[in-house]
Formats: structure tokens, sequence, C-alpha cells
């Protein structure tokens, strides 16, 4: 609970800094300007997953019945082979979906650099997805 809480409250504070960072220095260009939108993103993201975590954890403490069963629920067996199916399922689509997203940058004449960027993230999913693909077959 402590954790989650500590990830809420700095959450908070990187919301709060960027949207300061952003109303106080004007005329942002640049690097000082993606800072404030990537500290905006990291912070609703962090305070999300921390409030998304105490809200859980309140909403069950008076019912260990409900905490017991959810606490099966995502240990169960049957439970994780669905989400590691839905997963595989959803990167399955993510990888053409990428490639499909590369193709459009390119006919839309967007800069090289970008287009670059992304070409070499799709290329090291792929390759990330082939090495654990090897790794996992060895155990087996």
């Amino acid at each position: 609970m402590k954790k989650n809480l500590i990830l809420s409250l700095t959450g908070i504070v990187l919301i709060v800094f960027g949207i300061f960072l952003y109303k106080s220095i004007s005329n942002l260009k640049g690097i000082l300007e993606m800072l404030t939108y990537i500290l905006l993103i990291f912070g609703i993201g962090i305070f999300g997953h921390g409030m998304g975590s105490i809200l859980i954890k309140y909403a069950i403490k008076d019912n260990p019945k409900i905490e017991k069963e959810s606490l099966v629920a995502l240990e169960d067996e049957r439970n994780v082979k669905i989400s590691n199916l839905a997963k595989a399922k959803a990167f399955d689509m993510t990888v053409y979906l990428f490639g499909a997203v590369i193709l459009l940058l390119v006919f839309l004449k967007v800069e090289e650099r970008a287009i670059l960027i992304l070409a070499i993230s799709y290329v090291f999913i792929n390759i990330y997805s082939i090495y654990y693909r090897e790794k996992i077959e060895k155990k087996m």
C-alpha cells in the first residue's frame, strides 16, 4: 500500500512539475517543450498505476471472499493461458500495424529521421521476439 501511495504522489509531482514548466517558461522550443510532455505522460501513467492499485485494494479489503477470488483468478492456470494468448494476438496485430504506420509515414513524406527511428524500433521488436521464441523453445 505504501509503494502505491508513493507511486501516486510521484505521479502527481511529475504532472505538477510538467504543468509548471509549461506555464512558466514562455516560448518553449526543442528539448524543453518535449520534456514538459514527457513529464506529463510519465506522471499520468505513474499516477494511474499507483491509484488504480490503491483503489483495488481499498475495494476488496472489507470482503475477504472477493480478495481470495481475485487472487485465485490471477494465479489460475486457465486465466494465465488466456492472458498470454491475448497478449500474443495483440503482439501479432501490433507487428502488422507498426509496419503499416511506417509505410504510411513514408508515403506522407515524413522526415527520414522519424521513419528511421520507427523502423529501427520495429526491427528491434521483431529481433526481441525471435530471441525469446528461441530461448523458450530450448527450455521446452
